[in-house]
């Protein structure tokens, strides 16, 4: 029994933001973590996973009570998963080239190098 998840979400652009979440946190809080770090919170996106493109959470059907009920661990993403972003709407999906992360977390971000990881360094 894994007593914490590792979840990266790939952007268009190419950052990868990091959380650590409990197994039993519903797909909901990862949704919700994710609107929190974008430069728009309001907008409409979906994360997915590979194989076959598998729709985790919708930013349009996060909200609904039946929606992400499923947690980290039954949605198979237990010990640690590498999340896809997609923009929804089609103005969202033209700024693919432009970060969509909030200007804060990307001037705190820092640049990861294979094989160099300084210690205490937050991964955005």
């Amino acid at each position: 029994m894994y007593r914490s998840v590792i979840i990266r979400i790939r952007f268009p652009d190419g950052h990868i933001l990091q959380g650590v979440f409990s197994p039993k946190e519903k797909l909901s809080a990862l949704g919700q973590f994710v609107a929190g770090a974008l430069e728009d919170p309001s907008m409409n996106f979906e994360l997915y996973a590979h194989p076959s493109r598998k729709q985790l959470v919708s930013s349009t059907t996060m909200q609904e009570e039946s929606a992400s009920v499923a947690t980290l661990e039954e949605a198979g993403l237990v010990p640690a998963a590498l999340i896809n972003f997609r923009a929804l709407s089609s103005t969202d999906s033209k700024v693919e080239r432009a970060s969509l992360l909030s200007g804060v977390l990307i001037a705190d971000a820092v640049e990861l190098r294979a094989g160099h990881v300084p210690l205490g360094t937050t991964i955005v």
